[in-house]
């Protein structure tokens, strides 16, 4: 029975401390050992996960350092991986099947988060003033580059020159049934 205040085994609270698998509840080590595999370096670690969004867990890690006395440090760099409430149901299922009536906590969260709208929007634009040295350009750049995750979102797109400038000269010249069959083939 849990304690009055705590999360159930099968919750997670939104932010949280990891590096050790065999404390915390089960969702928490299911996220921690799907992160793992996800990153794929032999020697990395998570020490932190947020909630980002319904469904999806940004975790952070790195290699991590043994100090003396057996505690961990973990110098830059940092690297992180979303993880899905989906994948965490998953792997729960896995490590201790339960039956289906025990599993509805976990699997409604993941169908609540796969109901969205089909008139929200897929796509969002957004317009970054480049710093003007290199070290920083390149740095936004390599993060911005297509395939890039963030908070469950996944770069599609990139253009190094005003293209919400040029989008705007094109309503401009263009019919309004043009535009809308473009904005249709984006989608």
């Amino acid at each position: 029975m849990n304690n009055p205040g705590t999360p159930a085994a099968t919750e997670m609270l939104p932010v949280g401390m990891m590096g050790n698998m065999e404390a915390g509840s089960p969702a928490a080590q299911a996220l921690e050992s799907i992160a793992i595999r996800k990153h794929g370096l032999a020697d990395w670690q998570p020490f932190h996960y947020e909630k980002i969004s319904a469904a999806d867990y940004e975790v952070t890690g790195g290699v991590a350092q043994v100090l003396t006395g057996g505690q961990k440090k973990w110098p830059e760099p940092h690297t992180s991986v979303i993880v899905t409430a989906e994948e965490i149901a998953a792997e729960m299922n896995l490590l201790s099947p339960v039956a289906p009536a025990e599993a509805e906590p976990a699997s409604s969260e993941a169908a609540v988060s796969s109901t969205v709208s089909n008139s929200s929007p897929k796509y969002m634009t957004v317009v970054l003033q480049l710093p003007p040295d290199q070290e920083g350009r390149s740095r936004l750049t390599d993060a911005f580059s297509p395939g890039k995750q963030f908070f469950g979102a996944i770069v599609a797109a990139t253009s190094m020159e005003n293209e919400i400038a040029v989008s705007q000269s094109l309503a401009e010249h263009c019919s309004e049934k043009d535009i809308a069959l473009a904005r249709q083939s984006g989608r």
